[in-house]
């Protein structure tokens, strides 16, 4: 007896991971109720690396973090300015110009008060080190972000994974960065 396979499976759904966006000015648990305003998805997104891993809000502004984008920075940051209830638009791609391919740039993401972008890459590294970095891009005012410092732990050692696995941003003032790692 011979036994030949006569169906073959040819995958036809592709998905689009984006992030929904449903504004209210009060929580649902008060009697208002939630309606889904826009979808934001990434200009160069694909189905297998470009899924959210954080995401911060700051006035105007989304922060969407994509640690397994397929970039040769080993991940990106996605900023998208909402002006109003559903006209979101991209307005920039950050990367580090310090990050390799599975660094997990954009692991965790957070604002200040004057926009500047906190991205977290648990694996990356000066000089390969592999301790873990938050990266900070400061905002000009208008739609441009330029990567400007680095925060390290001080007490890390190479291959001491973690450093920048989460990130935020004090609330009010914008003015205290909190850098989590588990590995710590």
């Amino acid at each position: 007896i011979t036994i030949t396979p006569s169906v073959t499976i040819t995958p036809s759904i592709t998905v689009t991971p984006s992030v929904t966006v449903t504004p209210s000015t009060t929580p649902p648990s008060c009697g208002a109720s939630w309606t889904e305003t826009a979808h934001l998805t990434a200009s160069n997104a694909a189905s297998s690396t470009w899924i959210p891993s954080d995401i911060a809000l700051r006035d105007e502004y989304a922060l969407l973090g994509a640690e397994a984008a397929d970039t040769p920075a080993g991940g990106a940051a996605y900023i998208f300015r909402g002006p109003g209830a559903t006209a979101w638009t991209e307005t920039a791609i950050l990367t580090s110009s310090n990050t390799e391919l599975h660094d997990d740039f954009g692991m965790s993401v957070g604002f200040n008060k004057n926009h500047d972008a906190f991205i977290g890459a648990r694996k990356g590294g000066l000089a390969g080190g592999d301790k873990g970095i938050v990266f900070v891009f400061e905002h000009d005012g208008l739609n441009n972000w330029t990567e400007a410092a680095y925060l390290t732990a001080s007490d890390a050692a190479d291959h001491d994974v973690g450093f920048g696995h989460s990130v935020r941003v004090e609330p009010i003032s914008g003015d205290m960065v909190l850098v989590g790692n588990p590995n710590a």
